[in-house]
């Protein structure tokens, strides 16, 4: 293993190494989902006209007021730019109403708007936590067909999304990470977290990358919070008997930061005594119990 910054990274037996990553196949986002089809105005908006709007849709609390507001956009005979189509799908989407964001760039296209990368990337984002991890893969297709860049942030919301989807999405999930590496963008917190919990989701075959991903958080200048911590020790207990001093070493680099050890890193760590078995493991376990319930 030579690091996560260098070039043509791939999965291998299940670690990360190094070559070029294909594209999650799935089939394209027209031929899964059908949407009302809205006519408008073929008139831009003005910048002034569009500012105005722009305001009302950030200064409201909810999502069916955004819709409305790209609503009276169209009735006033002008097609939505961008920045407002953008701005009621992230209202959305921060409401967790993925299926109204899919309307929104269904509308969008349909307009002639070019979606950009942080079309895809809110969209993306919204489709994972609602548990559509299907169709987040689908507008990974649908971005890469109208040639749209991705940056960092749509692969961290690939990345979220796929570990959302669980177990069968872990190797999809390291497969983008690999990508995002070979692009030259630099992995951020989210991106990293949801890579290590997609690992831990995968099981006892994904232990090593997990791991591996772990400390190249300390390579790029990352710090490992309390939700990649505790899933790096889980996967470490999932890995069996040979991880579980990594375990528990671990739980002792937390406190050293100090970073307070939730219920599942303490259990994942007295599990991983339990398989380590032995007079040695069983103190630990008893001893990490009862600093647990103290």
């Amino acid at each position: 293993f030579t690091g996560f910054g260098s070039p043509h990274a791939r999965l291998e037996n299940n670690r990360i190494s190094f070559a070029p990553v294909a594209a999650t196949i799935a089939r394209p986002l027209s031929t899964t989902h059908t949407f009302k089809r809205h006519f408008s105005s073929q008139r831009p908006i003005p910048k002034k006209v569009a500012h105005r709007y722009m305001k009302q849709i950030k200064e409201t609390r909810y999502w069916k007021d955004a819709l409305q507001i790209i609503d009276d956009v169209e009735k006033a005979g002008f097609v939505p730019n961008l920045f407002l189509y953008n701005a009621a799908i992230n209202k959305c989407a921060f409401k967790g109403r993925w299926r109204e964001a899919m309307r929104l760039y269904e509308r969008m296209i349909q307009n002639g708007i070019d979606p950009d990368a942080f079309t895809f990337s809110t969209l993306i984002n919204t489709c994972g936590r609602g548990g559509r991890t299907d169709v987040a893969l689908a507008l990974w297709d649908e971005l890469q067909e109208r040639q749209v860049k991705p940056n960092e942030f749509v692969y961290a919301s690939l990345i979220s999304a796929c570990e959302k989807g669980g177990a069968k999405y872990t190797g999809t999930a390291l497969k983008f990470y690999a990508d995002m590496s070979n692009s030259g963008l630099k992995p951020n917190l989210i991106a990293l977290s949801a890579a290590i919990s997609a690992c831990e989701k995968g099981g006892r075959r994904y232990t090593d990358a997990a791991l591996d991903l772990l400390d190249a958080m300390g390579d790029i200048g990352l710090e490992p919070d309390v939700i990649v911590y505790s899933a790096a020790i889980s996967s470490c207990e999932k890995g069996g008997p040979k991880y579980t001093q990594r375990a528990l070493s671990l739980l002792v680099e937390m406190k050293s930061k100090r970073i307070k050890p939730n219920v599942f890193a303490y259990s994942s760590a007295i599990s991983a005594c339990e398989k380590g078995g032995g007079e040695y493991y069983t103190g630990k376990a008893l001893y990490l119990y009862e600093e647990m319930k103290g």
